[in-house]
């Protein structure tokens, strides 16, 4: 039997988006007959509340969201399934990069960094920067060329050309932390690690992480993983606010009256009148 999650962050209140995220991903396992498991990514602690990861709980069980894998509550997540409990995992997958040459240290701040071409605006890879530096962070490099083979929720795929996506060298390791004492690895190596180890076999993910889907996709070539290289992705619409902008715990925005989703709508079939997911599901 395959694998999809809920993979949501505790860093706000769950939102609206995140709702209509969860029922897709459980109209997917109903139909295909996948586990769901619930994989909380609390990596970066500075935004993480209590309050928020007690939000998820209250809010998939309020609405009749359930899971077959992950933590049962907030506790059980704390003592066993936080991504801090996986550090030493995403470690030796940063020394394999390391080990075949595939990164270089870079001190450039996140600000002066971009995404077209290089991610590095000061060519740190000429410079041979310590890599045991903990205040530099790890670029991996990308080989513009690679046409990452993404497969769809039927199976079929597509080529998608880094070069044409503008994907340039990207973070897989953090500049230490210092409440920490040790470097953490970037988003992107930590999904990847996570999906691998729990043997995820359909993601799906809204359309702004697409090309967080090719990266993994590159770094899943450059280790050899093969299981994540079949994985099958849905990219889903993004429901924006009134000014337009996808809707962000980080921007404030929760269900437009702030707080616990489960304070302005009774049911899950109340929310379900007002979005989309009928309509994304049609239309793959």
């Amino acid at each position: 039997m395959g694998c999809t999650r809920f993979a949501p962050t505790p860093s706000g209140f769950l939102h609206v988006g995140n709702m209509a995220n969860f029922m897709l991903v459980k109209h997917f396992a109903k139909s295909e007959g996948l586990r769901i498991r619930l994989r909380i990514d609390d990596l970066d602690r500075s935004r993480f509340r209590e309050s928020y990861l007690h939000d998820i709980f209250d809010v998939l069980n309020g609405f009749g969201l359930g899971w077959d894998e992950g933590p049962r509550d907030p506790a059980d997540f704390l003592s066993g399934f936080s991504q801090h409990s996986r550090l030493t995992e995403y470690e030796q997958f940063l020394v394999e990069l390391r080990m075949r040459g595939l990164v270089y240290a870079c001190r450039c701040t996140r600000s002066t960094r971009g995404n077209s071409g290089s991610f590095c605006s000061s060519d740190c890879a000429k410079h041979h920067l310590s890599l045991d530096e903990p205040d530099n962070v790890w670029l991996c490099r990308v080989e513009p060329l690679f046409e990452a083979a993404m497969y769809d929720h039927s199976g079929s795929f597509l080529k998608h050309s880094l070069m044409e996506r503008k994907i340039g060298d990207f973070v897989v390791r953090r500049r230490r932390e210092s409440a920490l004492g040790r470097c953490l690895p970037s988003y992107q190596l930590a999904s990847l690690v996570d999906d691998v180890l729990y043997g995820t076999t359909l993601i799906v993910r809204g359309a702004d992480l697409f090309d967080s889907s090719l990266k993994q996709l590159w770094l899943a070539h450059c280790l050899d993983l093969t299981s994540f290289q079949s994985v099958r992705f849905v990219h889903h619409e993004l429901l924006l606010n009134s000014s337009q902008q996808k809707l962000s715990k980080s921007a404030g925005n929760t269900n437009g009256h702030g707080g616990s989703l489960l304070n302005n709508w009774r049911s899950l079939q109340d929310l379900e009148a007002v979005l989309p997911v009928q309509e994304w599901i049609r239309s793959f």
